[in-house]
């Protein structure tokens, strides 16, 4: 005989970090709207999705780098670093824009090699041979 609960609850998602102190800042992204009514502020429309200031996480520099991408990390960790610090100055309910370039993107597909039963043998004999 099976006990079922129906009292427990179910978790969805994340379990929030309590200890977080970006918990509830977020980059919102959107569009402003001007009402046409002259003295009136324009209205910020944001798509339902933002980006929670938690998970800009600074990527780690190490010397054996490329340079130019070692360069373009430190500008993001940078970048990372000022937001962080602003977010935290927000009063609850506060807004400030960001002058950040939104691009769409598709990301790259892994492409799958055509495997050639004769290289393939080839090569395990190159490998194994004795």
């Amino acid at each position: 005989m099976a006990v079922i609960s129906v009292n427990s609850p179910k978790r969805r998602g994340k379990i929030i970090d309590e200890n977080d102190e970006f918990q509830g800042l977020w980059l919102n992204i959107g569009i402003r709207q001007a009402t046409g009514e002259e003295g009136v502020e324009p209205s910020f429309v944001r798509l339902p999705r933002g980006v929670a200031v938690s998970d800009l996480k600074p990527r780690k520099i190490y010397d054996n780098m490329d340079p130019e991408f070692a360069a373009q990390a430190n500008l993001m960790n940078q970048i990372i670093s000022e937001i962080q610090k602003r977010s935290l100055t927000l009063k609850e309910g506060e807004a400030v824009p960001i002058n950040l370039e939104v691009q769409l993107y598709r990301r790259q597909e892994e492409s799958v090699q055509t495997e050639t039963p004769a290289a393939n043998a080839d090569l395990a004999s190159a490998l194994f041979a004795a």
